[in-house]
């Protein structure tokens, strides 16, 4: 099959990772990929090998952009593509239009985060999401919370939404080696315990929550710090708050990382605070370095951490709380050993990547027979 995989840029990030280590899967499995972003990303592009690597011309400036949707059309129609999957609601957009076009292939659409939050009771985003919504194949959630949001929301999707986890790459580090290269590389003491966290820094990650965290932590554990890696629209305002705070020694940003497998694999607990979530495969790839996470509770997160088994889930997001649960798990070895060991052991056998490739290969494999 020759299977087109649209993300909005080529870039390093949550959603584009999981489409890319999928399409590597499916390659192996002797598949053409035609690897595809919507937007230009200007640095650090991700690449697939053995697949075509293209990305459709001009910037996101408008709602809609009809060079994009012809451009997207030329592709399918020029390399004979068989299927097209859709990783987010703004792939899907520009799919779909392809399809109106005269393009039309079948659209597996992958839903991974929570519909109700970008529609924000507005009923015009409701109207564009069902339109679109409506002209995918199949719908295909990355767990149970995302796919029973998008049938309460949209009820008339149920009988074509379906759940395929992620597949997470193995891929182990030695901790201890891990926590030391972290230690010599930001000049921590051997005391210091590393808490991680990783993403955007945007609204819905929610960072400047981590601030108030590690101001109450502090006075618990000052050998507790906090590396923060990624970028985003906010960095500089976490900057300012750390700054204010007078927090530099606490919390270290680190920039954006390629490779976060060492800095998992080196952190005591990996944290999340995010304002919406699917599955987040930040906690899945932290388990997979045996690293227990201690999170809120948003989204699929209850489908990846089991309380007091593989993590903490926080039910609130109040920074007190959040600091006294990350204290109690920092101040016992033995059970964040044991959490880690049972998070890695949870990913191994429910998020595994042959497993979940193949439903992805017969989905396809299905769609295309029918069309």
């Amino acid at each position: 099959m020759i299977i087109l995989q649209l993300v909005t840029k080529r870039q390093y990030r949550g959603a584009e990772l999981s489409a890319w280590n999928l399409s590597r899967k499916l390659i192996e499995r002797g598949h053409t990929i035609v690897w595809v972003g919507l937007y230009p990303n200007h640095d650090d592009v991700l690449e697939l090998e053995h697949a075509m690597n293209e990305d459709l011309p001009g910037e996101h400036k408008s709602f809609f952009n009809l060079q994009k949707a012809q451009a997207l059309k030329k592709i399918i129609q020029t390399i004979g593509v068989d299927v097209i999957q859709a990783n987010g609601a703004e792939t899907l957009k520009y799919a779909v239009a392809a399809g109106m076009l005269g393009a039309r292939k079948p659209i597996v659409y992958r839903n991974i985060s929570q519909v109700s939050f970008w529609m924000k009771g507005s009923p015009l985003k409701k109207w564009v999401n069902g339109f679109l919504l409506n002209r995918a194949d199949r719908i295909v959630s990355v767990g149970e919370a995302s796919k029973n949001d998008m049938v309460k929301c949209f009820p008339v999707l149920a009988k074509k939404t379906s759940v395929i986890h992620r597949g997470v790459p193995v891929k182990s580090t030695d901790k201890t080696t891990a926590a030391r290269l972290l230690k010599q590389r930001y000049a921590l003491s051997d005391e210091s315990r590393i808490m991680f966290w990783a993403g955007a820094f945007s609204p819905e990650k929610n960072p400047g929550m981590l601030v108030e965290v590690m101001k109450v932590l502090k006075g618990f554990n000052p050998h507790i710090v906090l590396l923060m890696a990624g970028k985003g629209p906010l960095f500089t305002d976490i900057q300012h708050q750390i700054e204010q705070e007078g927090l530099e020694k606490n919390i270290l940003l680190t920039g954006y990382q390629k490779d976060l497998a060492p800095y998992y694999a080196g952190a005591d607990l990996f944290v999340l605070v995010s304002h919406i979530e699917g599955v987040p495969g930040v906690i899945l790839e932290a388990a997979m370095q045996q690293t227990p996470a201690v999170t809120v509770q948003v989204g699929g997160v209850d489908e990846v951490v089991e309380q007091d088994v593989t993590g903490v889930v926080v039910h609130n997001y109040n920074p007190g709380a959040f600091a006294n649960a990350v204290h109690a798990l920092m101040s016992n070895e033995h059970q964040r050993e044991q959490m880690g060991k049972r998070a890695y052991e949870f990913v191994l056998s429910k998020y595994n990547e042959d497993v979940n490739t193949g439903k992805f290969e017969s989905l396809y494999q299905q769609l295309t027979a029918s069309s």
